[in-house]
């Protein structure tokens, strides 16, 4: 059986000064996971640079979390409006019933109420949305905002 060698990419050579502190850290990672020195600076270098670290990607997903409920907080805000506005004009223009016309008012309540809760059901399960008619679509594209991590280990967000 023939052997074949590994081709490797073309490597530069790069004189780095580390702390004492991370240097030991990565004796001991190499030691303990057999790889080679070069190849786990090389894959964090790599990482630092591509921002795929978890903090960056931590980030990320908070500021998605974050337009997600500032969405939600303008949605219960326009819904609040919607209720208040409604309950002024239905004050404004529904007399009072007298004590024997209650009772039945009462059940035709009851009635359109079940009415209206089928109704929102359908209308909430289906793909068109009141909100979505007032407020606009959901804003679904990702902001990119670009993350960093400084040589300090925090994390700097670029386009705030």
């Amino acid at each position: 059986m023939k052997t074949e060698k590994r081709r490797r990419m073309p490597r530069q050579m790069v004189h780095s000064r580390l702390e004492e502190e991370v240097f030991r850290r990565l004796k001991a990672y190499t030691a303990a996971t057999g790889a080679e020195d070069s190849a786990t600076v090389n894959a964090a270098v790599a990482q630092y640079l591509d921002k795929t670290s978890d903090t960056a990607l931590i980030l990320r997903r908070l500021d998605r979390i974050s337009r997600r409920e500032a969405r939600t907080r303008r949605e219960l805000d326009a819904l609040s409006e919607v209720l208040t506005t409604f309950i002024q004009v239905w004050f404004a223009h529904t007399k009072q019933l007298e004590p024997d016309e209650r009772k039945a008012a009462q059940q035709f309540a009851k009635e359109r109420f079940s009415e209206m809760f089928e109704y929102l059901r359908k209308r909430i399960s289906g793909p068109k949305r009141f909100l979505v008619d007032l407020l606009g679509p959901e804003d679904t594209t990702d902001s990119r905002r670009q993350y960093s991590l400084e040589p300090n280990g925090a994390a700097d967000v670029a386009g705030e």
